[in-house]
């Protein structure tokens, strides 16, 4: 996936995006990095969402969001397993608990939640 994103980013000459592959302990990105940093579809894979949270809070640059999307808890046609997934109200609860509130939150997407936070 990774290559697939660079090879369309270099097509479309957006020069603003770095993709870095992460792994489910480490973001692997520098302090202070990252205006944004998006986690789609992976947070559920986390061992610890609190630990990863806060590693990457690190790598925010002042006034730095993460975007979660994930999919909604319960059985849907599509996803992970209902006993794998993070609900909507359990991801708030622990992005709450290390200090991040909710910046924007989008509900378009019919099996996924969108939350944006900050610091």
């Amino acid at each position: 996936m990774i290559a697939i994103l660079r090879d369309r980013l270099e097509r479309k000459k957006v020069t603003n995006v770095t993709p870095i592959l992460a792994s489910q302990h480490d973001p692997r990105l520098p302090a202070g990095f990252a205006d944004l940093v998006l986690i789609v579809n992976t947070f559920h894979h986390f061992p610890s969402g609190a630990v990863y949270l806060r590693a990457v809070e690190t790598c925010l640059k002042p006034r730095g969001r993460v975007v979660n999307i994930d999919f909604h808890g319960g059985d849907l046609p599509v996803g992970p397993p209902s006993g794998e997934k993070l609900s909507r109200i359990d991801f708030l609860k622990l992005a709450r608990a290390v200090g991040f509130s909710v910046a924007a939150e989008h509900t378009f997407l019919p099996y996924q939640y969108f939350v944006e936070l900050k610091r």
